[in-house]
């Protein structure tokens, strides 16, 4: 279990190495008081037919902030499949604000009990900026 863990500032390409099959750019499994804050993710390519090609993906996490952070082009694609800037899994006490999504399929994607955890996928999601989604 991590905790206290803190990604602040970093610009994030991943449109050269794409990281699928359940996975994210960023991903934390059961971590406590985490925060990404000041990140920038970039995608701005077609990773092509896959699954769960996510910016963040985050299970089973608890009293984490998503804040002041941009996502762009993520998940804009047709081919994609099951995919989104920021997805969670069984996470209790979330929160996502003062973000930017730019030309995204899915922002945000909380997709509910997995792990059947009591309590689970509670979230304040608020003061976000979406603009030029698609629809996939």
């Amino acid at each position: 279990m991590s905790s206290d863990v803190i990604f602040d500032g970093f610009y994030i390409d991943s449109s050269q190495n794409p990281i699928g099959a359940s996975g994210g750019t960023v991903q934390f499994h059961i971590a406590t008081r985490c925060e990404y804050r000041r990140m920038y993710f970039d995608q701005n390519t077609e990773w092509g037919t896959g699954d769960n090609f996510n910016m963040i993906f985050g299970q089973s996490n608890f009293d984490c902030v998503v804040s002041d952070s941009v996502f762009q082009g993520t998940g804009s694609y047709p081919s994609d499949h099951n995919l989104s800037s920021i997805q969670l899994y069984d996470s209790t006490n979330i929160t996502i604000e003062h973000c930017e999504f730019h030309d995204v399929g899915t922002g945000i994607w909380a997709k509910g009990e997995y792990l059947n955890v009591p309590g689970a996928n509670s979230a304040v999601i608020r003061f976000n900026l979406f603009t030029g989604t698609t629809g996939y």
